[in-house]
């Protein structure tokens, strides 16, 4: 049942709406680096493979990827070629040709 629930919540939620739950209510969006559009299945399915990684050791992981990392990236993020957007703030939607 876990595993059913992660996939339904991180990876169908994130494909369909461009984030959980979390994000929208913050204002965030996942989209892919490249060209700032939506993110599909894979992409979320691979950003949420590496979840185990990103929390291990109390999220030590993911927060020196994200603070350390040239676009702020989780470990996740990296592996899916996905970026987490301010919806507020146009110029992250803009195509940078990364």
């Amino acid at each position: 049942p876990i595993p059913i629930l992660w996939f339904i919540y991180f990876v169908i939620i994130e494909a369909n709406l461009g984030g959980t739950v979390g994000h929208h209510g913050l204002g965030l969006k996942v989209v892919k680096l490249k060209n700032r559009r939506d993110i599909g299945i894979s992409e979320a399915f691979k950003r949420h493979l590496l979840d185990p990684i990103d929390i291990l050791i109390y999220g030590i992981p993911a927060f020196l990827t994200v603070k350390f990392s040239e676009k702020h990236q989780r470990i996740g993020d990296m592996v899916a070629n996905t970026i987490v957007v301010d919806t507020s703030d146009p110029e992250q939607h803009e195509n940078k040709d990364e």
